[in-house]
């Protein structure tokens, strides 16, 4: 079956719209992508940069206060430092909320799970050197407390410490994730709409060779005709 002229563009038009149509919904989802990797940035690794970066300063001032009151003889001067050391305490437990909302994977949730139990550890022997401190009688048990409260606190910020480095790393990895995607998506839109050019231009030219191939051959036929009537003429 030989196909006319009007099917062969039908057939040809047909192919390139659904080659078109091929490269909008790679586009569409390869900026499905590229929103999800976005969302997961901003959500996740930059509210949680933004959270732990926060911990860690409230427990460096922990620190100082806790440094402050061991060098301070006057017991009845530890009670504003207690107090501020107290108001530190409620906002890192505020932030390790806010936290927990914005985990990102397993191994986020790991570190979350060894900060909150270290945390709580030191919260437990703040509350005892607190009450211990306050008895004048107990002054070698309150060094001792104080000495436990300091350990538990080591091993909270180290864990703060460590999650800063994963959240920044997370960070850098989800916004290459976020490049590579990108890349990726700018390659094949290129190489799809290489394809679809090569093929618009090999069949315009096949086209116009179909086309112009009979006409040709009737012109030839006509020339041949007009010169045999005018020999026997």
């Amino acid at each position: 079956m030989r196909l006319t002229v009007r099917t062969k563009m039908v057939v040809v038009f047909t192919i390139i719209f659904l080659m078109i149509g091929g490269l909008s919904w790679i586009d569409m989802s390869r900026m499905g992508a590229l929103k999800d990797n976005t969302k997961k940035l901003a959500e996740n690794w930059m509210m949680g940069i933004q959270i732990i970066e926060e911990i860690h300063y409230n427990s460096d001032h922990i620190l100082a206060i806790y440094y402050q009151k061991k060098l301070e003889p006057d017991v009845k001067k530890h009670e504003p430092l207690d107090a501020g050391m107290a108001a530190s305490i409620a906002s890192i437990d505020k932030l390790l909320a806010d936290y927990k909302e914005s985990l990102a994977g397993e191994e986020d949730a790991n570190y979350f799970n060894e900060l909150n139990k270290n945390w709580e550890d030191f919260k437990a022997a703040f509350m005892k050197n607190k009450q211990i401190a306050a008895d004048p009688n107990k002054v070698k048990e309150a060094a001792e407390s104080l000495q436990v409260m300091a350990t538990t606190f080591g091993k909270a910020q180290k864990t703060m410490a460590d999650m800063v480095v994963f959240n920044q790393e997370g960070g850098r990895k989800a916004e290459l994730e976020s490049l590579n995607v990108y890349k990726s998506s700018v390659n094949t839109s290129l190489i799809v709409l290489s394809v679809i050019i090569a093929f618009m231009l090999i069949t315009c030219y096949i086209l116009v060779r179909n086309i112009s191939s009979p006409v040709r051959k009737a012109s030839q036929s006509l020339n041949r005709i007009a010169n045999d009537y005018s020999s026997k003429k």
